[in-house]
């Protein structure tokens, strides 16, 4: 297994347009070395980048729900689909 990553790869895996990799490693958010013109990734950093993210967006949610759990009673009381089988219609 390799132990650098190229853009392409990173973004690959990401799902994400390799410009997009590209702008994080400039803004200091994914470490990356250049080799002349091209970047590379550490894998591991390339992991740890992952799970930061996905350690913020959970404190993102969390905070969400915090926020509006004194709104939000239930998904039942929120949210109330009533579907008309005649026409197919929610109503």
């Amino acid at each position: 297994m390799d132990k650098f990553l190229a853009v392409r790869e990173v973004a690959k895996r990401l799902k994400l347009h390799p410009e997009t990799i590209v702008r994080y490693i400039r803004q200091g958010e994914l470490p990356a070395l250049k080799f002349g013109r091209v970047w590379r990734m550490e894998r591991k950093e390339v992991d740890k980048f992952i799970e930061e993210i996905k350690q913020k967006k959970d404190v993102k949610l969390l905070a969400m729900l915090t926020i509006h759990s004194d709104k939000v009673k239930s998904w039942k009381e929120t949210v109330e689909f009533k579907f008309d089988k005649g026409n197919g219609l929610l109503k």
